[in-house]
């Protein structure tokens, strides 16, 4: 019997740690299965505030690229008008030269104009005073 009670004791001291162990392991388990938990808490939160800053972040770069696509419409339009301006800007040298040389040549025909038709007046002047002067020395 002797033999049985030791038997049994020592069963029960082996039982005894495998309880421990099985004690030990299911507290892990258990502090296991709550950080899995709390992690997945964790990423629930962290997913409702990932997708709406996505979102955002998403909206942002549509406005980014629809301002891109105007400033390069912007850009194209400045340099069409920025080659009218030289087109305008080298009419306008040309007009000012031919109006220059318009006026210059004006002048000059004016002044040759006028001088010769003051020639004109005098010659007619004179030839009406002799004139007049031939018929009153007619008439007298």
């Amino acid at each position: 019997m002797e033999d049985e009670i030791t038997k049994y004791v020592a069963n029960f001291v082996q039982s005894c740690e495998q309880y421990e162990v099985a004690k030990q392991d299911l507290r892990e388990v258990q502090e296991n299965e709550k950080s899995i938990e709390i992690l997945k808490t964790d990423m629930k939160n962290i997913s409702s505030e990932y997708f709406p800053l996505r979102n955002q972040a998403e909206v942002v770069d549509n406005e980014i690229a629809e301002l891109e696509i105007q400033l390069s419409e912007r850009k194209m339009k400045k340099k069409r008008l920025s080659k009218m301006l030289e087109v305008l800007a080298g009419r306008a040298t040309t007009s000012k030269q031919a109006l220059v040389s318009a006026e210059q040549d004006h002048e000059k025909l004016s002044v040759l104009k006028k001088v010769e038709a003051e020639k004109v007046i005098g010659d007619m002047k004179r030839s009406w005073e002799s004139l007049k002067l031939g018929y009153s020395n007619m008439l007298v």
